[in-house]
């Protein structure tokens, strides 16, 4: 029997290579029949091999039966097909999935979904890859896009306009792409336009009718959108806006009134007397109440009118140091000008952010002072009420009214709280002087007036009263009203505007008696007494306030006060400290070597002196004591006008007079 083999290819002449590639023989030798000249089908499917059936010419078995050969040849074409492996693969073609089975061990293929496809497998929805055959039933659900609007009509939320968008008149359609068999396949979709009728300009008017839109429209604006249809939003309707009713409000007059200027000439500024802080004084204008005002109402693209609401007047509230005077607000103290919602003050503190140096020029304020920086080199803060400094002051001098706070160092420099009681206790008794002949002019003018009156006659000018009185007996009065003023000048004692016109006045008296107080009765000498003995008794009770010191530090510096002085940190070295009452020296190590303590109460001071340097001495009054948790030695210690040198150390040493007025020590 001859034998047979079969061959495939692509096409008939690579499955004769193969055959004369395996047999190992030629063409020549074999005898050839053409089974299936092969297909490449359409799209991939279809295809099939060219398959030949090759029989060897052999002389020596010539004699077999056909037969024979060509089923010796289907078995072993049926042996190797069955021995090869193939993937399966999956394909689209004309919008149906196409699912070719794997042969042998090859693998399945698999089909991903997109976001615009619905992937249902036997009735479930993938949305992840997933595994399909041949036997699977495969539905893919194309997604359509969103019916696409030929126009859009807007209208702000204020209702002041109305916006069309006319867009392109087509449609977008989507349809299952065909894809090449694969093993792994990812499904598409492909989108294109169909065209549609354009909108005319009637139907885009009678859209915006039927949206409400009936005030404003602009037909030129609409039909140019429709024409157009580019898909931009045009406004094509406007309201008529309202012109909304004004509130009344408070004008912060104050803040107008910074002082930022300075002289022409360059070189006579002193960069460090810069006002640029913001204060007012008593009697100075806050603010002022402006009245509400009455809006007009508006109209709607949609015909509704828009309304306006009644003004309020301004809402505001009095609070401390500020009074309302008509349409404005005064100020009632000096202080700092504060607006906290509806509330108006004027607080005595002004906050300085960073340092007092150069830029910010010296601080001289009505009310507190808090200063977070540092004091530096050469400037001056002064204030009428309490100064707090978080940082140093080194080189400046620091004066308060009623207090100084130095949470850090105080390095060369001079602090002093309560300043003013050695120049009031000054001019308080010539203030005195002149109020006790001002009151005899009054007492005067009246009695004199009242005597006239008793007769049936008319009064006599009080300015003829006060000019007999000042030629003959009160000649001093108007000098030492002048007197006075020079001192103040002199102490450098602060006076107010209306103080210093309240002296002037007096002054003036003597050259001028008739016009000054020119008018019938005794009206402007009762009101110079009055205003003169306000002033005796602020200036009192400036000189019973007790103004203290409290420090961490210092170092080569003087501070002075009318009250206690605290130090509580690391001490003093080579300072002054003078108070008018307790000076205690405490913290850690809290001490004090150097310079002296003066005291008009007790003294306490945790390490005094030191065993070298310089001698440090403490002075107190009769009947007060000097408590010292250690003192080193090298000190000096007063008490009246006695004294006692302690040069050796001592632990818990307590000094004190006795009534034999000897100083004693334990």
């Amino acid at each position: 029997m001859t034998k047979t083999h079969w061959f495939e290819g692509s096409n008939v002449a690579e499955a004769i290579a193969k055959a004369e590639s395996a047999l190992k023989i030629s063409r020549d030798r074999m005898e050839i029949e053409v089974i299936n000249k092969g297909s490449r089908g359409f799209l991939g499917f279809g295809r099939a091999p060219a398959v030949i059936k090759v029989k060897i010419i052999d002389q020596e078995r010539d004699g077999i039966d056909d037969d024979e050969r060509v089923l010796e040849a289907l078995v072993l074409d049926l042996a190797r097909e069955a021995t090869e492996d193939r993937d399966g693969l999956v394909g689209v073609k004309d919008g149906t999935i196409v699912v070719i089975p794997p042969r042998g061990n090859g693998r399945y293929p698999t089909v991903a979904p997109c976001p615009q496809i619905k992937l249902r497998i036997n009735g479930i929805t993938h949305t992840k890859r997933t595994v399909v055959t041949d036997k699977d039933e495969i539905v893919c659900e194309v997604i359509a896009p969103e019916d696409q609007r030929l126009y859009e009509i807007e209208i702000s939320k204020d209702g002041l306009c109305a916006y069309l968008t006319v867009y392109p008149p087509v449609r977008k359609v989507r349809r299952l792409r065909d894809a090449e068999p694969a093993a792994e396949l990812e499904l598409a979709v492909e989108e294109f336009e169909e065209p549609l009728r354009p909108l005319s300009v009637d139907e885009v008017l009678q859209a915006l009718r039927e949206k409400g839109v009936v005030y404003g429209v602009d037909e030129e604006k609409v039909r140019t959108a429709v024409l157009k249809a580019n898909g931009l939003r045009v406004a094509v309707a406007f309201g008529r806006p309202a012109v909304p009713s004004k509130d009344g409000y408070l004008d912060l007059v104050y803040e107008r009134h910074t002082d930022t200027t300075a002289a022409k000439d360059e070189q006579k500024v002193d960069f460090r007397e810069l006002n640029i802080f913001e204060s007012v004084k008593a009697g100075e204008v806050v603010a002022r109440i402006v009245e509400p005002v009455q809006g007009q109402p508006g109209m709607t693209v949609t015909g509704k009118e828009i309304e306006v609401k009644l003004p309020r007047a301004a809402h505001f509230r009095v609070g401390k140091g500020v009074r309302q005077v008509d349409d404005r607000l005064v100020a009632t103290i000096s202080g700092r000008p504060k607006v906290t919602g509806n509330l108006v003050e004027v607080l005595p503190l002004l906050l300085i952010e960073g340092d007092v140096d150069i830029s910010t020029g010296n601080i001289r304020f009505s009310g507190d002072v808090l200063i977070k920086g540092n004091v530096t080199s050469g400037m001056t803060v002064s204030a009428e009420g309490m100064i707090k400094v978080l940082g140093i002051v080194e080189k400046a001098r620091v004066t308060a009214r009623d207090g100084v706070v130095c949470l850090d160092s105080v390095v060369n420099s001079r602090v002093q709280a309560g300043g003013e009681t050695a120049e009031l206790s000054k001019v308080l008794p010539m203030a005195k002087r002149i109020l006790h002949d001002l009151e005899i002019v009054e007492d005067a003018v009246c009695q004199i007036n009242l005597r006239l009156q008793w007769r049936g006659k008319q009064p006599v000018a009080a300015g003829r009263i006060v000019e007999v009185l000042l030629e003959r007996k009160l000649r001093d009065l108007p000098r030492m009203a002048k007197e006075l003023l020079e001192v103040c000048e002199e102490k450098g004692l602060s006076l107010e505007e209306t103080e210093v016109n309240m002296f002037k006045s007096i002054t003036n008296m003597v050259l001028h008696p008739v016009s000054s107080v020119a008018v019938p009765g005794n009206h402007n000498v009762s009101e110079l007494v009055n205003n003169l003995k306000d002033w005796i008794s602020n200036a009192e009770s400036r000189m019973k306030r007790k103004s203290e010191v409290y420090l961490r530090y210092a170092l080569n510096s003087e501070v002075y006060a009318t009250g206690s002085i605290t130090v509580d940190g690391q001490g003093c070295f080579n300072t002054l400290l003078s108070s008018a009452e307790r000076v205690t020296v405490k913290g850690t190590p809290g001490v004090f070597r150097g310079g002296q303590i003066i005291a008009a109460n007790d003294v306490y001071v945790r390490e005094l002196g030191s065993e070298v340097g310089a001698l440090t001495r403490v002075n107190v009054t009769e009947n007060r004591r000097v408590v010292c948790e250690r003192v080193l030695g090298n000190v000096l210690i007063g008490i009246g006008r006695h004294s006692v040198r302690i040069d050796e150390p001592r632990e818990g040493l307590v000094v004190w007079m006795d009534e034999e007025r000897r100083i004693r020590m334990r």
